[in-house]
């Protein structure tokens, strides 16, 4: 497979998006408590799941409801073992997320989650190299900007920015619009340790190597007790290495 084949189907998968640092639930009147699936393991947003179906038996008109249930059924997705689960985490993942836009259409988690895992389900499929999927999720994901700019820690500016940077150009790659919404996501999301990782690749790649030593520097220390991020944590470490061969 070409480079350029493996930057479109990855496309950006978000994994923005979608990176595996702290989780907490938005404050809201039919919210849970924040730190079921703090320990960002399969049990735990399973857990959190249960709860969650749990409370729409009793109210099932809920759509901050139905988006939480959606955002659960993602993480749980991107840790299952399968293939088939993930498929149908994601597939479940999507059908909640419409259910909380049928409430309501102004649903900032709704738009998000159904964008996050449409695209999921797309990337399983091999489809990510159609241009109106990519159109459609920057649409969906600009209109999250517009609604809800922190859901997720900077969720929708993070996954613009992973968009923006792993798009060839000819597709609507663009450094300086990756950058841009990599520093918002890190505005609104100072403690998730994954915004300044996307954001030092893409400096790096527009040659700010001051720029990207210095978010790199951050990324490790933000990273430093989390779990999951040793595999990150040794490319940003290589990474640096780099940048220090560069600059001297």
């Amino acid at each position: 497979m070409t480079r350029l084949m493996k930057k479109i189907l990855i496309l950006i998968l978000f994994l923005a998006f979608i990176g595996t640092s702290r989780l907490t639930v938005a404050a809201q009147s039919d919210s849970f408590d924040p730190r079921l699936g703090m320990d960002n393991s399969f049990q735990g947003f399973q857990k959190l799941e249960e709860k969650i179906q749990k409370s729409l038996q009793k109210n099932s008109s809920s759509w901050e409801l139905y988006w939480q249930l959606a955002r659960a059924q993602f993480y749980i997705g991107n840790r299952a073992k399968s293939e088939k689960e993930q498929r149908n985490f994601f597939s479940l993942c999507k059908q909640n997320a419409e259910r909380s836009l049928e409430f309501n259409p102004d649903s900032a988690g709704g738009n998000y989650f159904k964008a996050i895992c449409i695209g999921k389900i797309g990337e399983l499929s091999g489809i990510w190299s159609s241009l109106s999927m990519i159109s459609g999720f920057r649409e969906q994901m600009e209109r999250v900007v517009q609604l809800e700019p922190g859901l997720e820690f900077g969720g929708p500016h993070r996954a613009l920015g992973k968009l923006f940077h792993d798009l060839p150009f000819f597709l609507g790659g663009d450094l300086k619009r990756s950058i841009e919404h990599l520093r918002l996501a890190v505005q609104l999301g100072p403690e998730y340790s994954d915004n300044y990782y996307y954001l030092s690749e893409s400096l790096f790649d527009a040659e700010e190597y001051e720029s990207a030593k210095s978010i790199l520097l951050a990324y490790l220390e933000k990273s430093r007790s989390e779990k999951d991020a040793s595999q990150k944590r040794k490319r940003a470490e290589d990474f640096l290495r780099q940048i220090d061969t560069i600059l001297h």
